[in-house]
Order: structure tokens, then sequence, then C-alpha cells
């Protein structure tokens, strides 16, 4: 399966999701992981990737991403 493409439409913070190691900016683009996530990723969450296919992979809220 071929990874979507997705831009971050608003900055997603550490203070937001205490997980992340740092601030992620509005506009970063971000892939779709589409790999076993081991159930860590809730409905309102989404796993991603700085590039496609790769880990590691992230979560950010699913409302954070506007797919291409």
């Amino acid at each position: 399966m071929i990874a979507q493409k997705g831009i971050l439409n608003r900055d997603v913070t550490t203070k937001e999701c205490s997980w992340l190691s740092k601030d992620l900016p509005k506009g970063k683009a971000v892939y779709e992981y589409n790999g076993y996530t081991y159930n860590c990723i809730g409905k309102n969450g989404v796993a991603v990737s700085d590039e496609p296919e790769k880990t590691p992979f992230y979560k950010v809220p699913r409302s954070s991403v506007n797919w291409e």
C-alpha cells in the first residue's frame, strides 16, 4: 500500500501530545504509516512517519492532518 501524504494544518506541540520528542510545525509533511502499530493508536489519532513506508512512526491527532 502506498503511504498517503499529509500536511499538518496546525502546530502539534509536546504540551498537547506528551509522547512526541519535539514540537511539529504547521506545514510539516507527514506520511500515513500503514505498518503494525501495536494497538497504540486510538480512534482520534493517526500513525504517521517522516518518510513513506519508513519507521519510526508516531501518533498525531487525526484532526491535525490534511491529506493530499
